[in-house]
């Protein structure tokens, strides 16, 4: 197999993907260079540059440039794709559940009488009905869906009877653990309100609903955006409630709101394709501004 490898077919038999990924690399390479100009000037801290050594503290140098173009690969990737694709998601569902929609819009409109009030403020932030129909979104087609796997260190490690030898890759998928009815009843339904406390769901079937979440990972080795990636999501679908009647578009193939829940989740899953980061097909939408007749239309993507 070693030397199978060293024929180097990739090159042949997947040019187009291979000439792609070397496209990537070197636009993240040059990202990279352009965060580590010491004379460059920003306005706030990103999380680049903690990766930086630090001018006023005397450090030197802590990573290659070859490791730093890994680092940058990643960040753009993650902050960037995940994102929208989770928005597309959120919306996909919410336009399928129509009274998920029709309550989170009455309660953004009913908490902000302004557009202007809604920005990363303590007011956004405690909008439980819109972090939950996120959350739940999330749940149930988590922009990363597949296997983060972790290498088993020496010594071997034992999972629910079963020795796994070191250096074995392992791993649960977020799709599988997050359709699991051990921490979710009728887990293919989507159901914002079991993320919040109420006389029918209770705190503990919410932290159980939250100790089987890995949308973003967890540990040390968790999403470093993840309350960047919540800000920008709750910001933009509270104003794009707030600022507009929202609807799936006629003859729209990719939404239809007379699916059962299992139904609806199979769709989705037939739009979506796992490329470590989902890739994501619609839904197609149509936008009409408050209180106004003209309507716009638009793509969730």
């Amino acid at each position: 197999m070693p030397r199978l490898l060293d024929l180097r077919l990739e090159n042949l038999l997947f040019s187009r993907l291979v000439n792609g990924l070397h496209e990537y690399q070197r636009y993240s390479e040059t990202q990279a260079r352009e965060c580590m100009k010491k004379d460059q000037k920003m306005d706030a801290q990103s999380v680049f540059d903690l990766l930086l050594p630090d001018p006023k503290a005397g450090s030197e140098e802590a990573f290659s440039i070859t490791e730093l173009t890994s680092e940058s690969s990643l960040l753009i990737l993650a902050g960037s794709d995940t994102t929208s694709t989770a928005l597309a998601h959120t919306l996909f569902h919410l336009l399928n559940n129509p009274h998920t929609l029709k309550q989170l819009t009455f309660e953004i409109r009913a908490l902000f009488p302004e557009l202007d009030g809604i920005q990363n403020n303590k007011a956004l932030r405690d909008c439980q009905y819109l972090r939950a129909c996120i959350d739940e979104s999330l749940r149930l087609t988590p922009p990363v869906a597949g296997l983060m796997s972790r290498e088993v260190l020496p010594g071997g490690l034992n999972i629910d009877g079963h020795h796994f030898p070191a250096g074995v890759d392992i791993g649960t998928c977020h799709y599988a653990l997050q359709h699991n009815e051990t921490y979710y009843r009728n887990a293919f339904r989507y159901d914002p309100p079991r993320w919040i406390v109420s006389d029918s769901n209770t705190a503990e079937d919410v932290a159980l609903a939250h100790s089987a979440f890995c949308a973003f990972s967890i540990g040390p080795r968790g999403c470093a955006g993840k309350a960047m990636a919540y800000m920008e999501m709750t910001i933009i679908l509270a104003r794009m409630v707030w600022l507009f009647d929202i609807r799936l578009a006629k003859g729209d193939p990719l939404g239809q709101t007379s699916l059962s829940a299992a139904a609806a989740q199979r769709q989705r899953d037939n739009q979506t394709m796992d490329k470590f980061v989902s890739k994501v097909f619609g839904p197609v939408v149509e936008l009409r501004a408050r209180n106004q007749e003209q309507a716009i239309s638009g793509s969730a993507r």
